[in-house]
């Protein structure tokens, strides 16, 4: 038994990740998200989360340190009872968030994966 023992755990330290998507964009952009996966080794994704694209093209967000999937998706609007359901992905990309933030990730799409 010790007793008096302090121990300090540090906060996580949060990166924002700044991007853009490149090419052959859908023209109604308004449901177009850049959903992230974080990769933790032998564990499969249990799920993803992300910002909406803009009409340009750009996206932010703050994750953790870590190595993460990023896959641009469309998805329909709300249903009345809140769902959302995603109609396709059409690009994809993977990266490494280390001791800072990352700028200029660019995931390029093309209008062959927008056919899909």
């Amino acid at each position: 038994m010790i007793s008096g023992l302090q121990v300090r755990i540090p906060a996580p330290g949060l990166h924002l990740v700044r991007g853009k998507v490149i090419g052959d964009l859908p023209e109604q952009s308004a449901h177009i998200s850049a959903m992230f996966a974080r990769d933790i080794g032998a564990l499969e994704p249990v799920g993803a989360s992300g910002p909406d694209v803009r009409a340009d093209g750009t996206f932010e967000y703050t994750v953790l340190p870590g190595r993460y999937s990023v896959e641009v998706c469309e998805f329909s609007p709300a249903e009345p009872d809140g769902r959302i359901r995603m109609f396709r992905p059409f690009g994809k990309a993977t990266i490494n968030v280390a001791e800072a933030d990352l700028n200029g990730v660019e995931i390029h799409v093309s209008s062959e994966n927008l056919a899909q």
